[in-house]
Order: C-alpha cells, then structure tokens, then sequence
C-alpha cells in the first residue's frame, strides 16, 4: 500500500503566499492542507480495502459455487446408483457386480485415454509368459512342466 502525498512544510506554504499574510494565516492554511492530505490519503486506504474485500468475497462465491456442483453432482450420482441399483434387483441381477463394472470401464477408459498408455493385445495361452517378459524376468517356472 503506497499512500503518495505531497507534505508541504510551513516554510513551503509561506513562500508560496504574499507577505501581508499573518502567522495565524499560514497555520490555517497549514492545518487545512495537512487535513486534507491525510482525508485524501484516508479515502485511498478505505478504497484499496473495499477492492480487495470485494475481491475476496469473488473468490468465496466461486468456491461456494465450485462446492454447491460437487454436491449437486454427487447427489445426482447417488440417486441414479440407486435407481439401477433398484431396477437390478428387480430381474435378479447383483448391482455391486454391475457398478463394479462400470466402474472398471470408468477406469480403463481413462488409463488408455491417457497418451502415455501402450496398449497390447495377447493370446490368452501367452499372457502370462509376455508379461513376465515385460518385467524382465528372465527365468519362470511353467508349473506343468518339472524341473531339468
């Protein structure tokens, strides 16, 4: 906060008057620029404040409302886990395995979305060979063929 003011002395304020001015003149004078600067100064300090107490009553409504749709959607999200949840159980079908899977989907959707994801597709009977492979094992035992 930077107040800029011009403070005049006295001897500032008597230079810049005739000479036919009194003393008592030029201490009116004086007392009145002095009261003035520091309104003005008093004016600037109250403005700088309300901009800044505005500022953060910006940044608490758009937290407030950044809070409000993280609720409203989690709430929406309940009610629809409710809803399949209900229809489920309705034909017999178990919703936790359903929403799991879902949310695995959920998931591996964002993993191979991401561009550092390589994708590879395995036969089944050499997966797990391949993937030994990939860690830098070198040596595996097959557990249906014995030791040499």
């Amino acid at each position: 906060m930077n107040f800029h003011l011009k403070i005049r002395t006295l001897s500032q304020i008597i230079v810049a008057f005739p000479f036919d001015y009194t003393l008592n003149n030029f201490e009116i004078d004086y007392e009145n620029f002095k009261q003035t600067a520091v309104i003005e100064s008093e004016g600037q300090r109250d403005s700088m404040i309300r901009k800044q107490e505005g500022s953060t009553q910006e940044q608490i409504s758009q937290a407030r409302g950044h809070a409000t749709s993280i609720i409203n959607i989690a709430t929406a999200e309940a009610r629809s886990v409710k809803e399949i949840a209900r229809a489920l159980q309705k034909e017999g079908t178990n919703p936790v395995r359903y929403l799991l899977s879902l949310k695995y989907l959920d998931t591996m959707r964002a993993i191979l979305n991401n561009p550092n994801t390589e994708v590879k597709y395995l036969p089944m009977e050499t997966a797990t060979v391949q993937i030994m492979k990939e860690l830098g094992l070198n040596t595996f035992y097959a557990p249906n063929q014995a030791f040499k």
